[in-house]
């Protein structure tokens, strides 16, 4: 059961589904939305610092560039 491969082709047969279920309700791990949920966020948060810090860093690099191309050439900003 540790070899399942998941895309959008992949059909679950009866088996195969029956077993899912299985060794999910076997598991016998309290879930906890809260905990989900906080998890969720806090990903959610790195990623939109992480997408800021990027827009930030391509910000710099474009200043920078304009900076040089206007010292070769002559013109203002």
């Amino acid at each position: 059961m540790s070899s399942i491969t998941y895309y959008q082709y992949t059909r679950l047969s009866d088996s195969l589904e029956r077993n899912l279920m299985r060794d999910a309700l076997s598991c016998n791990e309290p879930v906890s939305i809260i905990a989900v949920v906080k998890n969720v966020f806090s990903k959610a948060k790195e990623g939109f610092i992480d997408f800021m810090d990027f827009c930030t860093e391509v910000n710099k690099a474009m200043s920078e560039a304009r900076a040089r191309s206007s010292f070769y050439m002559g013109s203002q900003w």
